[in-house]
């Protein structure tokens, strides 16, 4: 069986860390911006780590 292509969306939204996580941006971040508290628009700005059971899924895709 070929190995699989990898998808340009995932690779776009997520990346690896060496020891094998995914790391992903904080959503709700592009606009409305002026609803949103200052502390919860810091907190969207550090990088996020994905869910393991998501992550699995992910991977396949990288």
């Amino acid at each position: 069986m070929p190995k699989l292509k990898s998808k340009d969306a995932v690779q776009k939204r997520f990346r690896l860390t060496k020891s094998g996580k995914l790391i992903r941006r904080g959503q709700n971040h592009r606009h409305l911006a002026g609803a949103k508290s200052k502390n919860q628009q810091r907190r969207m700005d550090e990088p996020q780590t994905v869910y393991k059971g998501f992550a699995k899924k992910l991977k396949r895709l990288l």
